[in-house]
């Protein structure tokens, strides 16, 4: 491979790799464990970290003490609208980013039936 493959093999690499984003994460009720994209980061409040690609998800699960999974759904994201414009802010500072903080509510209707609720710091 000649060198210029090689740089631009590089380059291409480096963007799908992305920036680490942090956040935390805070459950009601508190002390459950948070995971995300599969890395367990403890119990709440915790704070987390995320490397991701410009496009792509951040998976959310919430454990109970028994480790079985409570909650689970794809985080919802800041959009960086300055990565449209310029593509080299969206490529190496993730297009996507997560909210400063976010509080995964639990609450129960009137049947009785637990829902879930994420907030996302504004």
């Amino acid at each position: 491979m000649n060198r210029f493959g090689l740089v631009a093999l590089t380059v291409c690499v480096l963007a799908l790799v992305g920036c680490a984003t942090s956040s935390t994460v805070r459950t009601e009720p508190a002390g459950l464990t948070v995971v995300l994209d599969g890395k367990d980061f403890g119990k709440s409040p915790a704070k987390v970290e995320a490397t991701g690609t410009t496009f792509g998800d951040y998976h959310l699960q919430v454990k109970d003490a028994s480790g079985k999974v409570v909650h689970e759904q794809n985080l919802p994201k800041q959009v960086r609208i300055w990565g449209l414009f310029w593509p080299p802010y969206g490529v190496f500072y993730n297009m996507y980013e997560l909210h400063d903080q976010y509080v995964v509510r639990s609450i129960k209707s009137t049947s009785g039936e637990t829902t879930w609720m994420v907030v996302p710091s504004p």
